[in-house]
Parts: C-alpha cells; sequence; structure tokens
C-alpha cells in the first residue's frame, strides 16, 4: 500500500522545518552561548 500522500507531506515538513531551523540557528546559538555563559 503506497502512502506517497504521506510521504509528500512528510518530505515538504521535514524541508520547511529545515529551512526554518537554518533560518533560526544563529539566534539559537546565540541563546546557546548565553546559557553557557550563565551560571
Amino acid at each position: 500500500m503506497a502512502r506517497s500522500s504521506s510521504e509528500a507531506f512528510q518530505a515538504s515538513f521535514q524541508g520547511r522545518l529545515l529551512r526554518s531551523w537554518q533560518a533560526s540557528e544563529p539566534r539559537l546559538r546565540h541563546l546557546r552561548t548565553v546559557s553557557s555563559l550563565m551560571p
């Protein structure tokens, strides 16, 4: 049973998630640096 529609949905979802993660990655790195500096 082929679930091509769900596979396409999952692929597009992963692509959108990856793009949003790449867009917010510098902010995440900054937050990680600040949190590591905090006690």
